[in-house]
This record gives C-alpha cells, sequence and structure tokens, in this order.
C-alpha cells in the first residue's frame, strides 16, 4: 500500500509535534535515546550499539522505499525547536490491522508527547490506511505505556503469557485493541466552524460564567462584526463534535499585535470532555490554518491568575511575552 495511493500523508501534524520518516542524519538523536537503558527498559531490543543505530536507520530507509509500504516508522519532532525526541510507528501486520508503537527520550517523558502522537497515528490508521483494527502491546509493568494506549482510545483485551522471548527471557504483555466501528462510534470530529455552531457553541459553554458575554461576541467575530484589537482579516473557528454534539471550539486570526503574525482568540472544551486530548487536536486544527495563512509567531490573552490555562498552553510551547500575553514563538 503506497501512501500517495491510501492517503496516508507525511508529516503526520499534531499541535506540537510532527512526525516524518527518518533520515542518516537523524544518528545523534536516535542513538541518544536507543542507546538509553532507561528507555529501552520495556523494549524487546537492549541498549543500541552504534553499529545497531545505524543499521535500524538503514532498515528504516528501506521501509519506507518498499512497495507496497507495510511499516510507516517515523522520527517525531517537536515543532517549537525542531528537535528530534522520538519514534512512532504504524506497521501493517496483517492487510487490515496495524500495530502501533513508540518511544521517547527520557528527558521529554511526561509532557503528553506520546499521547499525542499516538491519536494521531491511530487516526491516520483508519482513515488514512483504512484498517479495521489498530492494536498494540506493552508489558505488565509498563503502566505509563498503558496509559498512553487507554488515552489514544484503545482498550485491553488480553493478557499474553510468555508470549515473545527476547533479550534472553520470556516476556508478559497486555494486548490493547480498538476496531474502526468502536472509534467511529466514539471519536471527535474535528471541522471548521460555521456561524450556524454558535447557538450549540453557546450551550456547550452555557456553565461558563463568561457565557453571556463571550458568546455574542462570539457571533459577531465570526461574522466578521467584531475585530478584536490589532485584528486583520482572515479570521478561523473549528468546533469539536461528538455524537452530533459540539464539545469545544477555538477560534483565531491574523493579527499585528506584538509583532505576532496571529492571534489565538477563543479556545474552549466542555469540562466533562476535559483532559481527553481535545484541547490539543483543536489547537492542532488552528496552528495548521495559521501555516496556511504564512502565519508562525501566535499571541494569546491570559489572565496573569489563570494558572491552568498559562500550564496548558505552556506545554504547547507558549512563552510569557508580558503580564497579559503568552506567545507561541513558532508553530
Amino acid at each position: 500500500m503506497r501512501p500517495e495511493a491510501c492517503g496516508f500523508r507525511l508529516p503526520v501534524r499534531t499541535a506540537r509535534l510532527f512526525a516524518r520518516d527518518f533520515v542518516a542524519s537523524d544518528f545523534d538523536a536516535v542513538h541518544a535515546y536507543a542507546s538509553d537503558p532507561d528507555v529501552t527498559r520495556f523494549m524487546f531490543f537492549a541498549p543500541r550499539t552504534p553499529e545497531e543505530t545505524r543499521a535500524y536507520l538503514e532498515r528504516m530507509a528501506a521501509a519506507a522505499r518498499q512497495e507496497p509500504r507495510t511499516v510507516w516508522e517515523l522520527a517525531v519532532i517537536r515543532a517549537a525547536d525542531g528537535r528530534l525526541i522520538g519514534g512512532c510507528d504504524l506497521t501493517l501486520e496483517q492487510p487490515h490491522e496495524a500495530d502501533l508503537g513508540f518511544i521517547f527520550a527520557r528527558d521529554v517523558w511526561g509532557h503528553g508527547y506520546a499521547s499525542e502522537i499516538a491519536r494521531a497515528l491511530v487516526r491516520a490508521g483508519f482513515e488514512a490506511l483504512g484498517v479495521v483494527r489498530v492494536f498494540a502491546t506493552c508489558d505488565v509493568d509498563n503502566h505509563a505505556s498503558a496509559r498512553v494506549l487507554e488515552r489514544a482510545g484503545l482498550r485491553r483485551e488480553a493478557r499474553l503469557d510468555r508470549h515473545k522471548f527476547a533479550r534472553d527471557r520470556w516476556w508478559t504483555s497486555f494486548l490493547y485493541g480498538l476496531r474502526r466501528d468502536d472509534w467511529l462510534a466514539s471519536r471527535v470530529v474535528y471541522r471548521q466552524a460555521t456561524v450556524g455552531d454558535v447557538p450549540e457553541m453557546a450551550r456547550s459553554r452555557a456553565s461558563d460564567a463568561a457565557a453571556g458575554v463571550a458568546d455574542p461576541r462570539m457571533a459577531a467575530y465570526l461574522h466578521g462584526r467584531h475585530d478584536p484589537q490589532h485584528a486583520r482579516a482572515p479570521r478561523a473557528g473549528f468546533v469539536a463534535v461528538e455524537r452530533d454534539r459540539i464539545v469545544g471550539y477555538i477560534a483565531g486570526h491574523l493579527t499585528r499585535r506584538y509583532d505576532c503574525d496571529g492571534e489565538l482568540q477563543y479556545l474552549f472544551v466542555a469540562a466533562e470532555c476535559r483532559r481527553r486530548g481535545i484541547a490539543s487536536e483543536l489547537l492542532a486544527c488552528l496552528f495548521g490554518w495559521f501555516r496556511e495563512q504564512g502565519a508562525s509567531r501566535i499571541c494569546v490573552d491570559v489572565l496573569p491568575e489563570n494558572g491552568v490555562a498559562r500550564a496548558f498552553y505552556g506545554r504547547y510551547g507558549a512563552i510569557t511575552l508580558n503580564r497579559g500575553w503568552l506567545v507561541f514563538p513558532e508553530v
């Protein structure tokens, strides 16, 4: 299956990351994590020697050239600084089933990168490769990877006792899986917002104390009748829809404010839907739109006392611009 034929397009982008094919010049970054005993603790391969890392990169280059292609093992790049921080993969073990995997440098653990790229690969597997099932295994003691798989929508299906012999021992793993039908039934769909969405966007935010002020302005904003200071055309909004209900939205526009190219104007996710990666996906939608407009430096107005929002945006590369504003230096 060729990526051009199946719709699998590289790079795979998220709000903070993009994934592309490995190249030979990735050696230093790859070897740094592939030779780390803590990183490879739950991998079937031992910490790699320089020769083994070079051989691995050669295998990945060959896999990328294979036709039909069955392995998408990709370098994960942090967009903010261009650093290669890990790897991820989808492998067609059978024509309609994809094996999901990931590995990250130890110093970037705990920032949600694995969950972010895993969700993107699950979507790519179903939408671009057309598989009917995505699955993964992880060691029974690898609790961090188990949480990543669950955040990506996979569910534990079985315990595989002594199913793999590697590194001089038998491994016992949990099998996780997600079927296409279940993914379609439960997935959140992201699309461009329209003015007709505003009433439902208002209802989704009904519990927000500022809703009475924000929602009329949102309608005027999408209509083009409300122009924030320093705003310039165009503007765009995106909604997250789950089971025909809008559960989140985001909007932004081009700007002349603070030497920035764009401004994030609104971001909201319903309380019961938070901590599911919806805000991250909405950011990815808007950041993608900004890139299409040639905008890379994006500002956002955040109250100094709103520590939750500041911490959230900080995880996606935002830094303090001044007392009331943050900036994403490069999206």
